[in-house]
């Protein structure tokens, strides 16, 4: 005789389904956080706050001096600064006896100043390079810093000075493959309600020996 709480509903659902159903939500969810991983988390927006101002440098014999836009007509070489980033960005991801885990995103960036020719007519100057080198510009790192605040009352260079020090990161658990995994886990938890009943019902409905 079929168990009779295979016949049982739950939400309009037969048990036996609630039974079966966290096995192909947890290979749905294995399928999601191995081939197709979230995506990236966006670049907080201090390095473009920063360098809103642009920071131009030209030589002055042999030191540097800051010019303005409309400074800068006519003066070359001269080299715009600007902030290179290096991103990382790690998933952390695993399923421990038959229950995944929410998927966590983290990512890191670090910051490196930089420059760039922004006179006209730099393409045919061969005497003066391209990007000012990094000895160069670690060396002005302290004077950027200090050209920035000056321009700025929300100390603009201090928070370079931090950007390049520190970096920024980031780290989330928002995305949409995690809401596979919070369907996954309702999924086990309602497999373990439909088991219940149809072990209940089973007990109920055996004959009574005298």
């Amino acid at each position: 005789m079929a168990n009779p709480g295979l016949s049982r509903r739950i939400l309009g659902l037969p048990t036996w389904i609630w039974v079966l159903l966290p096995f192909p939500m947890t290979a749905l969810t294995v399928c999601l956080g191995r081939f197709f991983p979230p995506a990236k988390i966006s670049e907080p927006s201090e390095r473009a706050e920063i360098m809103s101002n642009l920071v131009l440098i030209a030589r002055d014999g042999n030191s540097y001096r800051f010019l303005t836009l409309q400074e800068s007509k006519g003066v070359a070489p001269l080299w715009a600064v600007g902030v290179a980033v290096r991103e990382t960005f790690q998933v952390e991801w695993s399923v421990k006896k038959f229950i995944p885990s929410l998927i966590h995103c983290s990512s890191h960036w670090a910051y490196t100043l930089t420059s760039n020719r922004f006179d006209e007519g730099w393409q045919n100057d061969k005497t003066q390079p391209f990007s000012l080198p990094d000895k160069t510009l670690l060396s002005l790192r302290p004077a950027i810093v200090a050209e920035l605040n000056k321009r700025d009352s929300t100390h603009k260079g201090d928070r370079l000075e931090a950007l390049l020090n520190d970096g920024l990161h980031e780290s989330s658990y928002w995305c949409l493959q995690n809401i596979v995994v919070v369907l996954t886990w309702i999924s086990i938890g309602m497999a373990a309600i439909a088991i219940s009943m149809m072990l209940a019902n089973r007990q109920s409905s055996d004959p009574i020996e005298h």
